[in-house]
């Protein structure tokens, strides 16, 4: 694979794009079918979207078995195409870069699976309504997570997508919204051009010590064993939050901007609506994040007590 780029058509650009905002408040996705050029570049030659049995939420999406198993075997035996990535969108979270879900999805998939690399495409709702494409790759035995790639461009249209719509193969979903009267432009952003989260200026989070601050929390949760898919979002209001599950459950931390000043809260989430929530008292933030054994205990206790 040469200088970290992948081959896509325009037109499979502008696909995705439409499937973005087809669902603009939830995530949504889809699968990448093409093969490798001469000189290793991977060439995206046919993109689908959501399965009409795709489950999604606000944070999560799954895509339709049954449908992508339909897809590959029609793009396969018709063409020879593989399937060789996915795409989904964070929608307007500003959360540019895989989250530790999908990197723990990845890793899992290419040590149990027959895939020595997978492309995948995280895709987000910028301020303009632009839609920000953004690919990035994983292979079996790198030392790192993922190497963020770049996008070069094929103008036009993928001649397998005009090949099946002029055969009226009708097995592929359609998304809803329409280019022209969304107004949609295709940003293809490297991962040293991410848009950064919205903070006011004053917020304690954009100090250094704010930013090393929200590191160390960041990488305390990761490590501890009883927490799992940790990610960090920013909420409507532009506060900062940690979302992380503990004892199985969905909790999510969210950092004031005027911290250590306020309290911080805790929610415990149930299909993506507040089902209990709590603070962490001033005197117990002391504890934060250099021993997150005792915030963690502190908010179990809490949530024990009202739980239960």
């Amino acid at each position: 694979m040469s200088d970290n780029q992948a081959l896509i058509y325009q037109s499979e650009l502008d696909f995705i794009s439409r499937c973005v905002m087809d669902y603009p408040d939830s995530e949504t996705g889809g699968d990448f079918f093409g093969s490798f050029t001469r000189d290793g570049k991977i060439k995206i030659e046919y993109v689908i979207g959501p399965g009409i049995n795709t489950n999604r939420t606000q944070h999560s999406f799954f895509q339709d078995i049954d449908y992508l198993k339909s897809c590959g075997s029609l793009l396969h035996n018709k063409f020879g195409l593989q399937h060789i990535g996915a795409w989904h969108s964070h929608h307007r979270l500003s959360l540019y870069q895989p989250s530790s879900g999908d990197i723990n999805t990845m890793k899992n998939a290419l040590q149990n699976g027959n895939l020595p690399l997978f492309l995948i495409s995280i895709c987000n709702i910028d301020r303009n309504n632009s839609v920000v494409i953004s690919p990035f790759m994983f292979t079996r035995n790198n030392s790192v997570n993922y190497i963020p790639y770049k996008w070069q461009v094929l103008q036009g249209i993928s001649p397998f997508r005009e090949k099946l719509s002029r055969e009226g193969i009708n097995l592929f979903t359609e998304p809803k919204s329409d280019v022209s009267s969304s107004r949609i432009n295709i940003e293809v952003k490297d991962d040293n051009s991410i848009q950064k989260p919205l903070m006011p200026s004053d917020s304690y989070w954009k100090t250094d010590v704010g930013k090393n601050l929200l590191k160390e929390t960041y990488e305390s949760l990761q490590h501890r064993n009883h927490v799992s898919e940790v990610e960090i979002l920013q909420k409507k209001d532009n506060r900062i939050a940690i979302r992380f599950k503990l004892s199985g459950l969905v909790h999510e931390m969210i950092l004031p901007h005027n911290f250590p000043n306020q309290p911080i809260e805790v929610s415990i989430l149930s299909n993506e609506q507040v089902f209990s929530q709590i603070e962490i008292p001033l005197k117990k933030q002391r504890h934060f994040p250099s021993d997150m054994d005792v915030v963690l205990r502190f908010i179990e206790k809490k949530f024990r007590k009202k739980l239960f």
